[in-house]
């Protein structure tokens, strides 16, 4: 039984990533990110559920802790019994299920009461709508979509952050053209959650500088993890033969040596994470081609000169 319940729960963490199951029911949003709360203070709020399937169905609300693993954002459900306590048992429904007809929209509205000994800093959960009903220890095995909450309770805030990492995330230092992908690994030593926020500049040789977003999914550090973003500057991913190569460097083109400078702000005091990497771009085909088009106009002035020299011998 532990055994399957662990199981179910690994593959139900899987849901924090993605919004629904085959578009069964949507929810929206799919975070509420910006909770703040001070202890035994209630805090109301609300989310949309939209019922996407072919027939009216009960939805079925609950609500579980969860926490961050990995470094790709993903997040595991706490059981029933840990659930018991911290933030999924401060949450109150004002309808514990309802029912959706053919693409209704209903509107979720639930009540956050934090205890007046509520410890400060990050709290995590996850309001699940499930097909099927969830009591005690069983977990139901219908659809379930959850809505991730990231609240934070006032107090003794502690925010502490290292970045672990700054690099491209393939290792090599040249390329033929983009995209080139970043690795940008960060440590939440805190106990609150943050989102980081930055740029990445590129400055280029022959004076090109492009920016990009070194947070592009817009993630939160939560605290006791490391958080891995993967910011990517411009090109088309896919690989072709040598023409669409060369027509991929054309439309893309980038020479010489680069350094892509890294600047984040994080936390409250907007503290900053700095960093450079440096590689290199050499478009050899787009090169090559160029240098092929100068050596056969080199050679037809060279043909057309030798001409002019030989009507000219005639001429005498």
């Amino acid at each position: 039984m532990k055994a399957l319940k662990g199981f179910l729960l690994i593959v139900l963490a899987t849901l924090l990533i993605a919004p629904s199951i085959g578009q069964a029911v949507t929810v929206m949003p799919p975070i509420l990110e910006d909770i703040n709360l001070n202890p035994g203070e209630s805090f109301k709020g609300s989310f949309k559920i939209r019922n996407e399937t072919d027939s009216a169905h009960t939805y079925y609300l609950n609500a579980q802790n969860i926490a961050a693993v990995g470094e790709e954002g993903e997040s595991t459900i706490f059981s029933e019994e840990e659930s018991q306590i911290d933030l999924s048992s401060w949450i109150q429904f004002e309808m514990p299920q309802l029912v959706l007809n053919v693409g209704e929209t209903a509107d979720v509205n639930f009540t956050i009461n934090p205890p007046i000994d509520a410890e400060p800093g990050g709290h995590y959960a996850s309001i699940f709508t499930s097909t099927t009903p969830t009591t005690g220890e069983q977990i139901g095995l219908g659809e379930k979509t959850g809505v991730i909450l990231l609240v934070t309770v006032s107090g003794d805030i502690r925010e502490r952050a290292e970045l672990v990492e700054y690099s491209i995330s393939s290792g090599k230092t040249l390329y033929n053209r983009p995209p080139v992908e970043f690795l940008v690994r960060i440590k939440n030593f805190g106990n609150v959650h943050f989102k980081p926020k930055g740029e990445i500049a590129m400055n280029g040789w022959l004076g090109e500088k492009a920016k990009i977003s070194a947070n592009p999914v817009g993630g939160n550090v939560l605290p006791n993890s490391i958080r891995a973003l993967h910011p990517v500057w411009k090109g088309p991913a896919e690989r072709g033969g040598f023409m669409e190569e060369l027509k991929n460097e054309w439309n893309n083109f980038a020479f010489g040596r680069y350094n892509a400078h890294l600047e984040m702000e994080w936390g409250t005091n907007k503290e900053k994470m700095i960093g450079n990497v440096k590689f290199w771009v050499i478009p050899w085909r787009v090169l090559l081609v160029g240098l092929l088009g100068v050596i056969i106009i080199l050679l037809l002035i060279r043909g057309y000169n030798k001409s002019i020299v030989k009507r000219a011998q005639k001429k005498k």
